[in-house]
Protein backbone atom coordinates (compact mmCIF):
# COMPACT_ATOMS: atom_id res chain seq x y z
CA UNK A 1 0.00 0.00 0.00
CA UNK A 2 2.90 2.55 0.67
CA UNK A 3 4.52 1.66 -2.32
CA UNK A 4 0.82 2.80 -3.84
CA UNK A 5 0.97 6.03 -2.42
CA UNK A 6 4.09 6.69 -3.82
CA UNK A 7 3.22 5.98 -7.02
CA UNK A 8 0.42 8.23 -6.94
CA UNK A 9 2.76 10.76 -5.80
CA UNK A 10 5.17 10.31 -8.46
CA UNK A 11 2.33 10.07 -11.05
CA UNK A 12 0.62 13.43 -10.04
CA UNK A 13 3.84 15.41 -8.97
CA UNK A 14 1.71 17.08 -6.38
CA UNK A 15 2.01 16.70 -2.52
CA UNK A 16 -0.97 18.78 -1.80
CA UNK A 17 -3.25 16.93 -4.03
CA UNK A 18 -1.83 13.56 -2.72
CA UNK A 19 -2.32 14.62 0.67
CA UNK A 20 -6.12 16.37 0.47
CA UNK A 21 -6.75 12.27 -1.44
CA UNK A 22 -4.89 10.88 1.72
CA UNK A 23 -7.28 13.50 3.74
CA UNK A 24 -10.34 12.22 1.97
CA UNK A 25 -9.72 8.52 2.64
CA UNK A 26 -8.60 9.34 6.15
CA UNK A 27 -12.40 10.43 6.80
CA UNK A 28 -14.45 11.18 3.83
CA UNK A 29 -15.10 14.01 1.57
CA UNK A 30 -16.69 16.59 3.75
CA UNK A 31 -14.82 16.53 6.70
CA UNK A 32 -11.12 16.62 5.19
CA UNK A 33 -10.24 19.63 4.93
CA UNK A 34 -10.38 20.21 8.48
CA UNK A 35 -7.87 17.46 9.41
CA UNK A 36 -5.27 19.03 11.55
CA UNK A 37 -1.55 17.61 11.42
CA UNK A 38 -1.34 17.96 15.54
CA UNK A 39 -4.39 15.48 15.57
CA UNK A 40 -2.59 13.17 13.18
CA UNK A 41 0.64 13.22 15.02
CA UNK A 42 -1.81 12.45 18.02
CA UNK A 43 -3.38 9.60 17.16
CA UNK A 44 -0.05 8.39 15.31
CA UNK A 45 1.72 8.50 19.00
CA UNK A 46 -1.52 6.95 20.78
CA UNK A 47 -1.87 3.76 17.66
CA UNK A 48 1.67 2.87 18.33
CA UNK A 49 2.04 2.94 22.19
CA UNK A 50 -0.52 -0.02 23.55
CA UNK A 51 0.35 -3.75 22.96
CA UNK A 52 -3.31 -3.79 21.46
CA UNK A 53 -2.48 -0.97 19.19
CA UNK A 54 0.33 -3.37 18.29
CA UNK A 55 -1.82 -6.35 18.12
CA UNK A 56 -3.86 -4.80 15.65
CA UNK A 57 -1.21 -3.92 13.36
CA UNK A 58 0.49 -7.26 13.41
CA UNK A 59 -3.12 -8.84 12.21
CA UNK A 60 -3.83 -6.05 9.95
CA UNK A 61 -4.17 -6.56 6.42
CA UNK A 62 -3.04 -2.68 5.48
CA UNK A 63 -0.88 -0.22 7.52
CA UNK A 64 -2.84 2.29 9.51
CA UNK A 65 -3.78 5.43 7.55
CA UNK A 66 -1.94 7.92 10.03
CA UNK A 67 1.28 5.86 9.20
CA UNK A 68 0.60 6.27 5.20
CA UNK A 69 -0.33 9.42 5.42
CA UNK A 70 3.15 10.12 7.40
CA UNK A 71 5.40 8.23 5.48
CA UNK A 72 3.69 9.49 2.02
CA UNK A 73 5.12 12.48 3.71
CA UNK A 74 8.51 10.81 4.38
CA UNK A 75 8.56 9.65 0.86
CA UNK A 76 7.98 13.17 -0.45
CA UNK A 77 11.04 14.37 1.99
CA UNK A 78 13.36 12.61 0.16
CA UNK A 79 11.68 13.06 -3.92
CA UNK A 80 9.77 16.54 -3.41
CA UNK A 81 11.76 18.29 -1.26
CA UNK A 82 10.46 21.58 -2.55
CA UNK A 83 7.04 20.55 -2.16
CA UNK A 84 7.47 19.04 1.21
CA UNK A 85 9.14 22.07 2.60
CA UNK A 86 6.50 24.44 0.96
CA UNK A 87 3.97 22.46 3.19
CA UNK A 88 5.72 22.06 5.96
CA UNK A 89 6.30 25.59 6.42
CA UNK A 90 3.47 26.51 6.52
CA UNK A 91 2.59 25.16 10.05
CA UNK A 92 4.14 26.68 13.68
CA UNK A 93 7.84 25.70 14.68
CA UNK A 94 6.81 23.13 17.07
CA UNK A 95 4.37 21.05 14.94
CA UNK A 96 7.43 21.31 12.11
CA UNK A 97 9.83 19.80 14.78
CA UNK A 98 7.15 17.03 15.88
CA UNK A 99 6.51 15.98 12.45
CA UNK A 100 9.87 15.82 11.13
CA UNK A 101 11.83 13.85 14.68
CA UNK A 102 8.46 11.06 13.39
CA UNK A 103 9.44 10.87 9.76
CA UNK A 104 12.57 8.74 9.64
CA UNK A 105 10.99 5.97 11.39
CA UNK A 106 8.29 5.63 10.01
CA UNK A 107 9.58 5.71 6.79
CA UNK A 108 12.62 3.26 7.51
CA UNK A 109 9.87 0.46 7.87
CA UNK A 110 9.33 0.80 4.47
CA UNK A 111 12.07 0.15 2.94
CA UNK A 112 13.39 -3.12 1.05
CA UNK A 113 17.05 -4.40 2.14
CA UNK A 114 19.16 -4.88 -0.21
CA UNK A 115 19.34 -8.68 -1.74
CA UNK A 116 22.05 -10.88 0.18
Amino acid sequence: VYTGDQLGLMATGDLKSALAMMNKLLVGKEPSARIGLAGMLAQRDEFHGTFFSWLARVISTHPHMIDRYLNLLAFAQQYHCRQFDAIVAGYPNDLQAALISRLPAIHSQTRVAAPA
